[in-house]
């Protein structure tokens, strides 16, 4: 577990029926923190430690690069990763650990594949070069 900025406090009477990183998930929802998990790792923090970063999808599909994220980190909280389908941006909202997973992956433009590390096995996403993508 990745703990970004300070947490502090004490869970009281709370109870899920999930195990695993989806009981982190809940309480991250029930307790206004950012949860995400990219296979081996639950990454926690404050939601007033996160930043919005803005990206460009560099002729990636809408489709395409929400796949790579989510190859990424399978598990991510709902406002994490929002698209402007018309002026091709990607607002990213998270920790700075995060924010720079998520920056790597996007500003793989001229990578024909890109290598995810995924709970321990190995995931190959293709990502097709600027002039194979269709206007």
């Amino acid at each position: 577990m990745t703990t970004v900025g300070k947490l502090t406090g004490l869970v009281q009477n709370w109870s899920v029926n999930e195990s695993g990183v989806e009981a982190f998930a809940k309480l991250g929802n029930a307790s206004n923190l950012f949860v995400a998990f990219d296979g081996s790792r639950v990454i926690i923090a404050p939601k007033q430690e996160v930043a919005t970063v803005i990206f460009e999808r560099k002729g990636r599909s809408r489709n395409m690069t929400i796949s790579a994220i989510h190859a990424l980190f399978p598990l991510l909280p709902e406002d994490a990763v929002r698209q402007d389908q018309d002026s091709g941006l990607v607002l990213v909202r998270g920790p700075q650990i995060f924010v720079k997973a998520i920056e790597d992956v996007l500003s793989r433009q001229e990578t024909e594949e890109i290598r995810v590390f995924n709970g321990g096995q190995m995931e190959v996403i293709r990502v097709p070069h600027a002039q194979e993508i269709a206007p």
